[in-house]
């Protein structure tokens, strides 16, 4: 099974939520994909339908269309195609030119990031890993699409019967997604390229539990609000379930992980959403090994590590009924243990 790094929701159309659903159960769990990306930082961004990451097999822009032979009016190697939408004949743009412009676009901005690009030799300047295309034709055999004015390419194209064959199975699938590339490369990409591809694309992930089922998604304003260097406090508010607790666990490791000599803590109200986020940070043990993050309900904290500990009684018996807070403040000001002093707070 593949890893999705955000959900079905994000496709354009049903179609595109089947073929979703055919990737995650058809390729074996080294492919990684995203679905409707769009850069929405830039305005010359199109809608890609999906992108399909190997470590050994480099990236693919698919482009997908749920064309019937006979809705193909004049297609061919020319920029647009006049199709068949109904009861109307309108122009469309040929997908193959599509996918085309697509993987040069993605090409141009992974381009930029000099950590993704050969040092030296004859390829310096240049991406580490091959960038693909194709055209998914999810309503179309092959013999269809041969009819179509010799539209078919073998190494651009996937048809309609191998994706709903069900006699094939993941390798014949990852045979499939490597017939259909044009180039190719020797090497493979570690676990910090694939991070530096999802960072510079700003495309979301997913956390996963051990069981491998999806407990969070980021977006891509999420993702910057994780990565982004900040050089003072931020209050990040929303309604729940908007990923607040999401954008914290995953900024911890981020924060963990540029400064592992540092004491990162991340503090809540409740033992029971602390130990939620105990259970979050050790999902990612799998992959990053043991992050070592603390997380404290702020009582619990206050009162083993600081010097006094919160006083209940006293503030109680001053009439105050919100006496948690003086309290708590009152204890964290007579200072914290040096033992529990920490570099980041979250």
């Amino acid at each position: 099974m593949a890893t999705a790094l955000n959900t079905k929701e994000y496709c354009a159309n049903d179609n595109e939520k089947s073929f979703f659903d055919i990737l995650k159960d058809c390729l074996s769990k080294d492919f990684l994909f995203y679905a409707g990306y769009k850069n929405n930082f830039d305005s010359n961004s199109g809608d890609i339908d999906f992108i399909v990451l190997h470590p050994s097999y480099g990236l693919w822009i698919i482009e997908q269309k749920s064309f019937r032979l006979d809705n193909l009016i004049e297609v061919g190697n020319t920029d647009k195609w006049l199709v068949k939408r109904g009861i109307r004949e309108v122009e469309e743009r040929n997908p193959y030119k599509q996918a085309n412009d697509n993987s040069n676009y993605i090409k141009g901005i992974l381009g930029k990031n000099t950590n993704l690009t050969n040092n030296e030799g004859n390829y310096k300047g240049k991406l580490k890993f091959p960038i693909n295309h194709f055209v998914v034709f999810d309503e179309m055999p092959e013999k269809d699409l041969i009819k179509a004015n010799n539209i078919y390419s073998e190494k651009m194209t996937l048809a309609k019967d191998f994706i709903y064959n069900k006699q094939k199975d993941e390798s014949d699938w990852e045979n499939k997604f490597k017939s259909l590339r044009i180039h190719s490369f020797l090497c493979k990409l570690s676990n910090n390229d694939i991070e530096e591809i999802k960072k510079t694309l700003g495309i979301s992930r997913a956390i996963v539990n051990p069981n491998l089922k999806e407990i969070g998604v980021t977006d891509v304003r999420q993702e910057n609000l994780i990565k982004d260097n900040f050089n003072q406090h931020l209050l990040i508010e929303g309604p729940a379930g908007s990923g607040k607790t999401i954008i914290i666990v995953l900024r911890a490791i981020e924060i963990k992980i540029k400064n592992p000599e540092w004491n990162v803590g991340i503090f809540v109200l409740t033992k029971f959403m602390a130990n939620y986020i105990r259970t979050l940070l050790s999902a990612y043990k799998q992959s990053l090994g043991d992050i070592d993050i603390k997380v404290y309900d702020i009582f619990e904290f206050a009162n083993s590590n600081c010097i006094e500990k919160p006083d209940y009684d006293k503030f109680k018996k001053l009439n105050n009924k919100d006496y948690f807070i003086p309290a708590l403040l009152s204890a964290i000001q007579s200072g914290i243990k040096d033992d529990s002093k920490l570099d980041a707070i979250l």
